[in-house]
């Protein structure tokens, strides 16, 4: 049973982890719900699929209208969890909390909006965790789904959410921390404020300029430049995209503050 999960469901299996026969076929049910929903959407909407027709695959942005008519078929509850959801309560733990449910009903309601496509999903795994734990964030229809439903970017309701409960730091600001606590622990640190220059590296979409250049010595001793990005939420999420591409192209690693 596990072994057809995880070929038939791999995502759904590792964020779920089913530890005994009852939870595998539970999870085998959500899976081939999660599919008939998506080939009823599919057959709704008479898509065709780029191949056939021989077009370029392009990555449109969803029409509102279409959001707003897949919002309707939410329930209350989904509304309200996708709400929270993109004001950045967006782990099971945060989200049972803000809503005063239990673990089990939270997990589903975030997995419920996954499946039905308003939110994307990462495993964190912090070192005292191995195991670690599922985030979700906004797919391109959850990006839509936030200017539906609160007139305003993804990005932008997360910022001020953090600012009502004082925990924002605005990009200067976070430059600047990150530019002290680096000095402090003994590294040679330029800013984009200081010399941009410096900051900048080329990549297959032009030029690309990080927030800081630290300066460290690799294990041979020899001195390297690893460039740093400070995220504060000001940005749009197609612009913050874009920056973690030149990252990872050029340096298979994404250091962000």
């Amino acid at each position: 049973m596990q072994s057809a999960l995880k070929v038939f469901f791999p995502e759904l299996y590792a964020r779920k982890k089913p530890s005994d026969l009852d939870q595998a076929l539970r999870l085998l049910v959500d899976g081939l719900d999660s599919m008939r929903r998506e080939l009823q959407r599919l057959r709704e909407e008479r898509k065709v699929s780029p191949e056939a027709t021989g077009e370029t695959l392009r990555e449109e942005r969803p029409d509102a209208q279409r959001i707003k008519a897949r919002l309707r078929k939410l329930s209350e509850k989904e509304v309200e969890a996708l709400k929270l959801a993109l004001m950045g309560f967006c782990t099971v733990n945060s989200l049972l909390r803000e809503m005063k449910i239990e673990w089990r009903e939270a997990d589903a309601l975030l997995s419920r909006l996954h499946d039905k496509g308003f939110l994307d999903v990462l495993r964190v795994k912090p070192s005292r965790e191995p195991r670690g734990f599922p985030v979700f964030f906004p797919s391109p229809y959850g990006e839509v789904a936030s200017e539906v439903l609160f007139g305003k970017p993804w990005g932008l309701i997360h910022a001020e959410v953090l600012k009502e409960r004082g925990a924002y730091m605005d990009n200067l600001k976070l430059i600047r921390e990150a530019e002290v606590r680096l000095k402090h622990a003994g590294y040679r640190v330029v800013t984009e404020l200081e010399d941009p220059s410096e900051c900048t590296f080329k990549w297959s979409g032009g030029s690309h300029r990080a927030d800081l250049a630290v300066y460290a010595f690799d294990k041979a001793g020899r001195e390297v430049k690893v460039f740093l990005e400070c995220e504060s939420m000001s940005n749009p999420l197609s612009q913050v995209e874009k920056m973690l591409d030149a990252h990872y192209e050029q340096f298979k690693k994404i250091f962000v503050v």
